[in-house]
């Protein structure tokens, strides 16, 4: 029998959660906020941002602005950032998993294993950053063609419900690439991603993410 997690047992709940928007943790523009209970116990663990369309269009042009810098580091550069996320994540790991034990309902020890998962992630991409590579071949019997890679932009990463911190964190390759990235948690299991955006707002440059 697995003994579902409780808040009481679990002292890993902010009193307030924020979004990460432009570098800055803030609430929605509304004010608005939902309760978040647990589907184990059904007690209430939080209230989080209940954002709209406004607080959309502004994470989207504070990742524009962001953009403009991001895309002129090398690679290696942004793998560094990244491989810097990654340790941040095992380092805080026990904390990312007892929230979405608590937020979903999951056994403690998958949700380690999540965590697990998109740390090693990180560092995968941060890894073959130097493999974004464009093609050379002959065009004419006197020069050549080549191709260059570039990033997109800014991406949307819109996570499912069942393995919040995992789904949320599969943003490394986007990253590593050059792009910057907005990331909607999941109404559902919203917690770990609202958490994530804490050590995203130390690690990264405002607006990557």
């Amino acid at each position: 029998v697995v003994e579902p997690a409780t808040k009481a047992a679990a002292p890993v709940l902010r009193d307030e959660y924020r979004c990460l928007i432009g570098g800055e943790l803030v609430a929605a523009g509304s004010g608005k906020t939902f309760a978040k209970f647990s589907p184990s116990t059904g007690e209430k663990l939080a209230e989080v941002p209940d954002c709209n369309a406004d607080d959309v269009d502004r994470a989207v042009q504070g990742a524009h602005k962001a953009f403009s810098e991001w895309r002129k580091l090398t690679p290696s550069e942004r793998g560094a950032y990244c491989h810097r996320f990654a340790e941040r994540l095992r380092a805080r790991s026990e904390v990312y998993a007892m929230l979405d034990a608590l937020d979903g309902g999951n056994p403690l020890r998958s949700m380690r294993q999540d965590v697990a998962a998109v740390a090693n992630q990180f560092d995968y991409y941060a890894g073959i950053a130097t493999e974004i590579k464009g093609n050379t071949f002959p065009g004419t019997s006197t020069a050549f063609s080549s191709t260059r890679r570039e990033p997109y932009g800014v991406v949307v990463r819109i996570p499912a419900f069942n393995h919040p911190i995992m789904f949320s964190g599969r943003i490394g390759a986007a990253l590593v690439a050059g792009n910057t990235v907005i990331v909607k948690p999941t109404k559902q299991t919203p917690l770990s991603t609202l958490e994530m955006a804490h050590d995203a707002k130390e690690i990264f440059p405002p607006g990557v993410v």
